[in-house]
């Protein structure tokens, strides 16, 4: 499965998430406005403590799935332009390579091939080192 298309996923699981925690608070609190001048210190305590955790919680859930479906979307968009840029790069090399060379047909071919190995190898390492500088 494609990330943007995970990234639509998550989102739509946050905002699930964020329509149920309305909804059940809403539920909660349908039941216990009616009552709530009648009601005594301990069935506030215990509305309280029965509403906030659980609002809480569909909080959590919906602003990590959001946000999670959201980075993904941007990530693939930007890896898209990346992969662009890296296929131009590798076609100018091969074609630059050709032109230049006066080799029979296979160490042409075993060059280009080491070319475009050398540019993989370059942009995995500036992947990582992006990578890395995410987790500080």
């Amino acid at each position: 499965m494609k990330p943007k298309h995970l990234g639509s996923i998550l989102v739509a699981a946050g905002v699930t998430s964020l329509a149920f925690g309305v909804f059940s608070t809403a539920r909660l609190m349908i039941v216990f406005v009616p009552r709530m001048e009648e009601a005594t210190n301990s069935q506030l305590a215990s509305f309280f403590y029965a509403s906030t955790p659980q609002t809480i919680l569909w909080s959590i859930a919906f602003a990590t799935f959001f946000i999670s479906g959201v980075y993904l979307k941007t990530r693939s968009s930007e890896s898209t332009v990346e992969g662009i840029d890296l296929t131009k790069m590798l076609k100018s090399r091969e074609s630059l390579g050709t032109e230049h060379r006066v080799e029979v047909d296979d160490e042409r071919r075993r060059g280009d091939a080491e070319e475009r190995i050398r540019a993989v190898k370059t942009e995995v390492l500036k992947a990582i080192e992006r990578l890395d500088k995410l987790d500080y």
